[in-house]
């Protein structure tokens, strides 16, 4: 810097001087040179200021040279004012340029000042930034050994969630099982009631009444409800609900709308849902004496009167001079066989109504009984009536009392196979001890009546023996009639006519049980059963049921050995693992060697993975549980409304409010409009809590008569989905059917299928239903068959479906009545069937299947649509007695689908008919043999109550040329048991 500023003075000294030292004066041309010259002083000078090789006072100073030297001379000249001004603007100008890189080059110093700190702040920065990298791998190095503690987890995770999908899969299923059960009529008339401020009683509402009936079975003694926005705090043990608000507590009652003959309170009333049955559980909860001396003397008087003829003469068999004395009357409450009998009759009605039949009056009529058959409530418009039953023992008496007549162990008698009652006592004294033919009864054998009552509907008046096992076909149409009479003076192929009276073989015994007398008389009259059984009977069946338990015993014995033999080939599967394990071992302790960089790299993914894994099994698991608490609690609603019947065996009319939701009518109202409904009224008027409302069932709609507000109505008729009934078709399946055109609703129980989806699942069905329950394919004739479908047909016949569910009502009421709990069916049945129950809403939870049955005939198989599986006309000889069989595979069932279904093929020659049923299984019975005398399923050893069908599992012994049962077989002995869904025709290839 010094150098330069030495050399720019000497220069500008040099050149000034020269300039200066003529002594003439300066022209223009000179001036101008001069400051020409002036400038470029100026110019470098300023360059040398910029690039920082000078100071500022230098830099002024070397300015000032020049101007101090030239000024004299340019002074001197005419110029001299001009160079003035013009030097001073020039000097100026250079000075504010001086300024402003002044002040640039103190702002730059300050920046560089500033990018100083930053670098130091960024310094430390980077200092903390290697120290965050210094923890985070320590973190990495902690993650790595955890490694292996979280894939234990994950492992366990995954173990979890498969857990839990099966849960989810059990709680669908039982899902799935209380949604059919929880709609499943029952038509009891069990309600709760609460006392109004009038003393009446009233219903709750719906939801209160699932409630109440839910927190009852679980056995609380205190339980809450919620009615209108009202909190309400009910005691079972004092039968009393208290409001929370107002303290206000009102009496309520569970009403069961049983006999009022019964005279049950509302205390004993809650005690008939317990357990009944016979010794210490509960029999005097069944049968209990009669205390009260008045109907004693009555029933007493009863016998001695009904021994006259219809006519009012005397009778001059044995008994009919005889004068009865009774010792023991006993009454029968029996809740679950009352029920039975309520569904049984509601089947007659339903079928009534359909086809438009009125029933006549019974001809001769029981006179005597009719006055008590009118305090009890008797319906004699339906011939509804009071008869009675002879039998020869007690035990005999109890046994019905506890599972009612039973016409599949009844013999083979003058007019069918059934339960027999009489209206003279004459008669059915014939069979009231073992010797009553020849003797009467005294008091070393007293005798043994029942008054039951019987439903005896339409009867069919035969004009002499007759022969089967159900009533005949109505003349002109496809309906039976519902029992048989024998009037007096019918030729019955014995010596001398006599009166013969049999009721429907259905008849259940529901009234008085009456028991022995000193002395008997009646009237002349044949009308009774012969006896159920007698003791020597019942212990040959009793001894035959040992045998078949000790058989099972004995099988079961077996399966032990072959426990024990599979433990040790799983012993053997251990020890191979372990020697797989220690192979595995080595193969990772030679990925081990692998180097750093491949570890790192590994270990990255891994646990990248590892994080993916957690959160998606985390998630899973999340989605599981909420999906299994979203289940629990719908399974508990569920469970709450299955306690509660629903109104009008499931139909019911709806309104809908002013929220667009739709409501349940009252149960009175709800009948008021089926009824009127039924008998084709287009319109109707009724009131409602003292409101009249109009009723168009054409537009359906109701209107109140006052302000004129009309809400639309419909009738919900619960059938099933599958059916794909509109409101429109509900309402025509109510309407009676036409008599006498041949025009007998067949075509609308009995539809064609024409969906391709439905047609492939029936024949995916029929070919997915050939192999065994192992998977194992069946080398029998049809199991190496393909089954091509080539027409099907789905049965849509509402009062056959109606008996179905009141039996299924029936079998459940039984196992809740005797706490028994259902298992699975085992082994179970194929895919293709449980994936279409499923489909269907089949209750496989509580034991409902699909399966298969073949029929010979296809208009066989319109039969069974039209009036159901009927096991009174199944041939005697099977090999697991006289019901109903169905099987699992379609091979079995194709047995039996043509005439000679054993022998060949179904061809498009004869093809073969198979139906798919609905079978309720319940509590099978699995028989470890043959057992071809059965008419009805086992007993339960040890229990009042029998299994509800039996099983026949491959692999027991048959008694066959193949020794061994190779199919799956179920055998049902109620008509009501199971609902055909589907007809299918097919053949083979």
């Amino acid at each position: 810097m010094g150098s330069s500023h030495a050399q720019l003075h000497g220069i500008q000294s040099c050149k000034f001087h020269s300039f200066m030292s003529q002594e003439e004066p300066l022209d223009v041309s000179k001036v101008l040179a001069a400051v020409s010259l002036l400038s470029w002083s100026l110019f470098k000078t300023l360059k040398l200021y910029s690039s920082g090789r000078t100071g500022a006072s230098t830099a002024v100073a070397l300015c000032i040279v020049p101007v101090r030297i030239i000024l004299p001379k340019v002074l001197g000249s005419y110029l001299q004012l001009a160079s003035v001004c013009f030097l001073c603007g020039l000097l100026l100008r250079l000075l504010h340029q001086l300024v402003k890189f002044i002040l640039r080059k103190q702002e730059l110093e300050q920046r560089t000042k500033e990018a100083d700190l930053e670098l130091q702040r960024r310094a430390r920065g980077a200092v903390h930034l290697q120290d965050q990298v210094l923890s985070l791998q320590k973190q990495v190095i902690e993650l790595e050994r955890q490694k292996d503690h979280e894939v234990k987890e994950a492992a366990q995770l995954r173990g979890q969630v498969a857990s839990l999908q099966c849960q989810v899969d059990n709680l669908q299923m039982q899902k799935e099982s209380l949604m059919h059960l929880a709609f499943l009529p029952q038509g009891d008339g069990e309600s709760w009631q609460y006392q109004d401020n009038t003393g009446d009683w009233a219903p709750f509402p719906e939801k209160a009444q699932k409630s109440l009936m839910a927190n009852f079975h679980e056995g609380v003694e205190r339980c809450q409800i919620l009615i209108e926005n009202r909190i309400y705090d009910v005691d079972f043990k004092v039968l009393v609900q208290v409001n929370r608000q107002s303290g206000k507590s009102r009496k309520i009652r569970c009403f069961l709308n049983l006999p009022s003959h019964w005279r049950i309170t509302d205390e004993e009333s809650l005690k008939l849902h317990v357990i009944q049955g016979n010794g210490q559980d509960g029999s005097n909860n069944i049968i209990t004496r009669v205390t009260d001396s008045h109907l004693v003397s009555k029933l007493e008087g009863l016998l001695n009167t009904s021994k006259q003829r219809h006519d009012g003469t005397k009778c001059g068999c044995l008994h009919g001079n005889s004068t009865f004395r009774l010792v023991g009357a006993y009454q029968v409450k029996n809740l679950m066989l009352w029920r039975g009998y309520q569904r049984y009759v509601q089947n007659i009605r339903d079928k009534h109504k359909k086809y438009k039949i009125t029933p006549v009056g019974i001809c001769p009529d029981a006179t005597a009984l009719n006055e008590l058959a009118e305090s009890m409530q008797v319906d004699f418009a339906f011939n509804e009536r009071l008869l009675f039953h002879g039998t020869r023992d007690l035990d005999s008496v109890t046994a019905i009392a506890q599972e009612g007549f039973d016409s599949r162990i009844a013999r083979e008698g003058l007019f069918g196979r059934g339960a027999y009652f009489a209206i003279q006592t004459c008669k059915s004294a014939q069979y009231a001890t073992e010797e009553a033919m020849k003797n009467k009864a005294s008091m070393q054998m007293p005798g043994t009546l029942l008054l039951a009552r019987v439903a005896i509907g339409d009867p069919y008046y035969t004009p002499g023996p007759y022969q089967g096992s159900r009533p005949p076909i109505r003349t002109g149409q496809e309906i039976r009639h519902d029992s048989i009479i024998a009037q007096p003076g019918i030729p019955n192929g014995q010596p001398g006519g006599v009166l013969q009276l049999t009721p429907s073989a259905e008849v259940l015994v529901i009234g008085g049980l009456y028991g022995s007398g000193t002395y008997f008389a009646a009237q002349t009259c044949k009308s009774a059963q012969y006896a159920l059984k007698n003791r020597n009977e019942q212990l040959a069946e009793f001894i035959t049921t040992l045998n078949l338990r000790i058989a099972s015993l004995k099988q079961a014995a077996m399966s032990e050995k072959n426990k024990d033999a599979e433990i040790e080939r799983l012993k053997i599967a251990a020890a191979t693992s372990e020697k797989s394990k220690d192979a595995e071992i080595k193969r990772l302790k030679i990925a081990a060697a692998m180097s750093d960089a491949e570890i790192k790299g590994l270990k990255a993914q891994l646990e990248l993975e590892k994080q993916n894994r957690w959160w998606k099994m985390q998630s899973q698991q999340n989605a599981r549980s909420a999906e299994i608490e979203q289940m629990r609690n719908e399974i508990c609603s569920l469970v709450r409304r299955l306690h509660l019947p629903p109104q009008v065996e499931g139909e019911t009319w709806q309104y809908q409010t002013n929220s667009g939701e739709w409501a349940e009518f009252q149960d009175k109202a709800n009948k008021e409009l089926m009824l009127k409904f039924q008998e084709g009224q287009q319109t109707c008027e009724m009131t409602i809590d003292g409101i009249a409302y109009d009723y168009d069932f054409q537009v359906m709609n109701q209107t109140n008569k006052r302000t004129k507000k009309a809400r639309s109505i419909r009738f919900c008729s619960n059938l099933p989905h599958h059916w794909g009934i509109t409101d429109a078709d509900s309402l025509k399946m109510l309407l009676p059917v036409n008599q006498g055109n041949g025009q007998d609703g067949s075509d609308d129980r009995i539809c064609f299928v024409t969906d391709p989806a439905v047609m492939s699942t029936l024949e995916d069905l029929l070919n997915g239903s050939k192999r065994r329950h192992d998977g194992t394919g069946c080398n029998c004739l049809h199991g190496r068959s393909t089954f091509r479908l080539v027409e099907a047909y789905q049965v849509k016949n509402r009062e056959l479906w109606r008996r179905y569910q009141r039996h299924v009502r029936s079998i459940v009421d039984k196992h809740k009545q005797h706490g028994s709990q259902l298992t699975g069916i085992d082994p179970p049945v194929g895919e293709a069937l449980t994936q279409l129950a499923k489909d269907i809403q089949v209750d496989l939870a509580g034991n409902e299947l699909l399966l298969l049955h073949g029929t010979r005939e296809f208009d066989l198989a319109k039969e069974i649509a039209r009036e159901g599986f009927d096991n009174r006309i199944a041939r005697s000889g099977g090999l697991y007695g006289s019901g109903t069989y169905f099987a699992a595979q379609t091979c079995k069932s194709a047995q039996y689908a043509t005439n000679i279904g054993m022998q060949e093929k179904a061809s498009a020659r004869l093809m073969g008919t198979m139906l798919v049923a609905r079978v309720a299984i319940g509590d099978p019975y699995y028989t470890p043999q043959q057992c071809q005398n059965l008419t009805r399923a086992f007993a339960k050893i040890g229990q009042d109550i029998r299994y509800d069908s039996i099983i026949a599992k491959p692999g027991i012994p048959n008694g066959q040329s193949t020794g061994v049962q190779a199919h799956m077989e179920f055998v049902t002995f109620a008509p009501e048991q199971a609902y055909p869904e589907y007809i299918l025709r097919f053949t083979e290839e």
